[in-house]
């Protein structure tokens, strides 16, 4: 099994996190962006179709998650269109419950757990795609 790994940047107020394969293909990407100007602290996912249901969106969610706490926030927002039920179910796994509904998009407001150290997979989480069908 190959290993992808994380890198995380950002510009001083968003938090960039791009998951990739050793060889280098990005397979995943997430982002935090705390609030400023009048803006919720949000968080965006998007994982490579055949990259899903490997754990990778849970461990991007997570080490996003950890990111918002360090920054001493208890709630963060996902903007999700409401015919992605994968998705909707994933955030309602981090207990995400949806706020608001605007043309077709939900907003799920996520809790943000206390920071509990560090995590348990630092280098990212192992795994391979989906069989080709």
């Amino acid at each position: 099994m190959s290993m992808p790994s994380c890198a995380a940047w950002g510009p001083r107020h968003s938090n960039y996190f791009i998951v990739t394969t050793p060889a280098g293909q990005t397979i995943a990407m997430g982002e935090f962006a705390p609030a400023s100007r009048g803006y919720q602290p949000q968080l965006a996912l998007m994982v490579e179709d055949v990259w899903q249901r490997r754990g990778i969106g849970t461990w991007l969610t997570r080490r996003i998650l950890r990111t918002a706490a360090r920054s001493e926030l208890r709630t963060v927002y996902a903007d999700v269109l409401g015919e992605n039920v994968p998705a909707l179910q994933h955030f309602r796994g981090f207990g995400g419950v949806v706020e608001s509904w605007e043309q077709g998009t939900a907003q799920l407001a996520i809790p943000v757990p206390e920071q509990d150290g560090p995590p348990q997979h630092p280098d990212g989480p192992t795994a391979e795609p989906a069989a080709a069908t």
